[in-house]
C-alpha cells in the first residue's frame, strides 16, 4: 500500500520538531539560589505616644540659655524587645538617636526646617539610665551604648528625657512653630 507523500512529509517533520525541542534545552540546566542573611537585632518601639505637644512658652522665658524650664520636661521611653541572638563579634550594640540639628552653634538642639520660631531655639534630649542620673545633651549620630563588643543586648526599656533648649546668647527667640523629629534606631559601631 501506497502511504501518500504528504503523510510521510507530516511524520517527518514532526519527527524533526521533537528533537529540535529536545536539542533547544541541551543537557544542562542552571537554577538560580538566593537568599538575604542579616544580623540578629532588636525590635525598637517606642512605649511613650509618637507624638509630645508642649504647653505655649511666652517670649520672656527664652531670656535664660540653656534649659527652659517653663514648658517642662517629658520622658520618652524606648523599647526594645526580640534581643535574642543580637551579638555581632567585635561590634558594640548601641541605640542611635538622629534627628535635625540645623543651628551648627549648637549641635545639640533639634528641631526640623520647617519651624517657624525664629532665635537658637529647640529641644534637648538626655538619657537617664536606670538607675542614674540623666547624662548630658546627645547631638545627632550620637550612640546610647547596650552593651560590649560582642555582647547580647537583652530586651529592656530606655527611658530619654526630652526639654526645650536656648543655644547660646546672642539671638533673639521669636515666636512661632517648633517641631522636631527624633529616631531612635537600633544598630552596631
Amino acid at each position: 500500500m501506497k502511504r501518500p507523500f504528504w503523510l510521510g512529509m507530516l511524520v517527518g517533520g514532526l519527527c524533526l520538531l521533537s528533537r529540535a525541542s529536545l536539542a533547544g534545552t541541551g543537557n544542562t540546566a542552571q537554577l538560580t539560589l538566593s537568599l538575604i542573611m542579616e544580623q540578629t537585632t532588636c525590635d525598637v518601639n517606642l512605649l511613650t505616644p509618637a507624638t509630645i505637644t508642649f504647653p505655649s512658652v511666652p517670649l520672656a522665658a527664652l531670656e535664660a540659655v540653656g534649659h527652659i524650664v517653663y514648658p517642662g520636661t517629658q520622658t520618652v521611653t524606648v523599647g526594645l524587645s526580640n534581643c535574642a541572638g543580637s551579638a555581632k563579634a567585635g561590634a558594640v550594640p548601641a541605640i542611635q538617636v538622629s534627628g535635625n540639628t540645623p543651628i551648627t552653634e549648637n549641635p545639640k538642639i533639634f528641631r526640623e526646617y520647617s519651624s517657624t520660631a525664629g532665635g537658637n531655639v529647640g529641644f534637648g534630649i538626655r538619657y537617664e539610665p536606670t538607675p542614674g542620673q540623666p547624662q548630658d545633651y546627645l547631638s545627632s549620630g550620637d550612640f546610647i551604648d547596650l552593651g560590649a563588643a560582642g555582647a547580647e543586648t537583652t530586651n529592656r526599656n530606655l527611658d530619654f528625657l526630652v526639654d526645650m533648649l536656648h543655644g547660646p546668647a546672642g539671638d533673639t527667640p521669636t515666636s512661632g512653630s517648633l517641631l522636631a523629629k527624633i529616631t531612635f534606631q537600633f544598630m552596631y559601631h
